[in-house]
């Protein structure tokens, strides 16, 4: 089975990618969002890490919060990726066993952190969607309905681009329109036959 690890930065157009490729996925980040559910142990220890203040009146995570807390410092990110990675990791090591066992011929790893939390291990290939940071910031606001600073704060947290093209097989720029990137989908499962 084939496992393609795809990646980039905020507002690039990773989620349009993928749904491109109509391969059974792992979504990393919905399986970040399973791990710090109320009761989770992952939401325990980011309480120990940010403080109670990250919690809503029920319990629950305040997303909002802790973005807002996690992406302020560099510092705060590592902590943040710290201590989410392993449980998210777990999942994904559980999700790929299901996969193989169902004799998928490939599946796609949708992973926005796929080299901060080490998932890059699991992929035989690598694909970074990147685009220029104003087509991002308008993306991410428009998606999240956030404003430019908050916005700001999730790009100038990300790695670099540089990052992407040096470690990643294929890297694709997405700054164009759903049918370019329709194409590059294309071209990247037909050089998978």
């Amino acid at each position: 089975m084939k496992i393609i690890g795809v990646t980039g930065v905020s507002g690039s157009g990773k989620t349009t990618f993928v749904s491109l490729l109509n391969l059974k996925v792992i979504d990393a980040d919905k399986i970040a969002r399973q791990v710090v559910k109320k009761g989770e142990k992952c939401l325990d220890d980011l309480v120990v890490g940010f403080g109670k203040e990250i919690l809503l009146e029920n319990g629950e995570l305040n997303r909002k919060k802790l973005a807002e807390i996690a992406f302020s410092s560099k510092q705060n990110t590592l902590k943040l990726n710290e201590i989410t990675h392993p449980y998210i990791d777990e999942k994904i090591k559980e999700e790929i066993e299901i996969y193989r066992n169902q004799n998928e011929k490939a599946i796609v790893l949708d992973a926005p952190q796929l080299f901060e939390a080490g998932c890059e291990k699991f992929c035989d290939l690598t694909v970074a969607l990147l685009a220029d940071k104003n087509t991002r910031l308008k993306r991410i606001v428009e998606r999240d309905k956030i404003s430019k600073e908050a916005a700001l704060l999730r790009i100038n947290s990300a790695l670099p681009d540089s990052f992407f093209e040096k470690n990643c097989d294929i890297v694709i720029i997405n700054n164009g329109t759903r049918d370019k990137l329709q194409k590059e989908a294309k071209k990247l499962l037909d050089n998978l036959k």
